[in-house]
């Protein structure tokens, strides 16, 4: 299992399937952190074998946003929850009174914000951070998602 921490971020473990032509995750992944905005403790957890496409940045932009680097624990937290909608069940927790309990659906903008807050914590810019967020915020295809 991968634990990963604001102060100890690590990226998932993940291997190509050709197949699907997508990123699987290897191990379960999972990141706690104290939450700078509800001031509460939280843990997100993706079990092993989920996939992703890494962060959805056509190739044509590659050469001013690549998809990976410190954008893969990011796009994976971000796919997930664009996914289920939000709504991550029994794998978002929060504590509450020195214990986990399901956490509350989660917002499109807390999502986004989320990708663009643990991209900083995986190595990439305020700028660039900045930059990501937005484009995701503003790319068309996710207003159609239901999310």
């Amino acid at each position: 299992m991968t634990l990963s921490t604001p102060q100890n971020f690590r990226h998932p473990v993940l291997e190509y399937d050709e197949e699907l032509k997508l990123w699987r995750l290897v191990e379960n992944y999972t990141f706690i952190w104290d939450d700078p905005k509800t001031k509460r403790m939280e843990r997100l957890h993706i079990p092993a074998g989920e996939v992703y496409d890494k962060a959805s940045v056509p190739r044509a932009l590659w050469s001013v946003a690549r998809p990976d680097g410190p954008w893969e624990g990011p796009a994976l937290f971000h796919d997930i929850l664009y996914k289920k909608k939000g709504d991550m069940g029994d794998m978002y927790h929060v504590a509450d009174g020195g214990k986990w309990v399901l956490g509350p659906k989660w917002s499109r903008w807390r999502a986004d914000w989320f990708l663009g807050w643990t991209g900083k914590l995986g190595g990439a810019s305020y700028l660039g951070a900045s930059k990501y967020t937005w484009a995701v915020r503003l790319y068309p295809p996710n207003f159609f998602k239901g999310f």
